[in-house]
């Protein structure tokens, strides 16, 4: 049997440009950074087009934006799009055991993701964690922003995505 190797550990130090970074608030910083970062290099490597912009955008929407209570109903509906995946996240609840108790929690849950929106805190455990993948652990590139998320951290994204689309 294989032996468990825990991916989520992150190093107490890291090497950028033979320079070393230390301390949690240095790594974050570099996290964000490399993270932040690596799309415009990607994008750069795109070839370019004589295309404008703005033939991919729609018409200018002027209104602000506010988000709206969720209601049971609506979390009720967006429950049933979930993939009924069997793999679970840090709380042990697959999306499958979610769609099945959800009409029996959905008023508490309403109730928590309300105060999420109105508060604008959100859990630690639904967020994204950079994982390590291969290469040297004291190097930014060899991490990845994926994470098995919670079943309800899904949830909560898939409501707020709707009301924000």
């Amino acid at each position: 049997m294989g032996t468990f190797k825990d991916k989520s550990h992150i190093p107490d130090f890291f090497i950028e440009n033979q320079e070393v970074i230390q301390g949690d608030i240095n790594i974050a910083e570099g996290f964000n950074k490399f993270f932040s970062e690596i799309g415009s290099k990607l994008s750069s490597e795109i070839p370019s087009h004589n295309g404008s912009f703005h033939s991919y955008l729609g018409e200018r929407i002027e209104e602000n934006f506010v988000f709206k209570e969720i209601t049971k109903e609506s979390l009720l509906d967006i429950g049933k799009t979930l993939k009924p995946k069997k793999s679970s996240g840090i709380d042990n609840l697959s999306s499958k055991q979610l769609k099945e108790v959800l009409p029996i929690v959905v008023e508490p849950l309403c109730h928590l993701f309300n105060l999420s929106i109105q508060t604008g805190y959100v859990p630690v455990e639904f967020k994204v964690v950079p994982i390590y993948k291969a290469d040297s652990k004291h190097s930014f590139n060899s991490y990845r922003p994926i994470s098995l998320l919670p079943a309800l951290s899904k949830l909560l994204e898939k409501t707020v995505a709707k009301q924000m689309l």
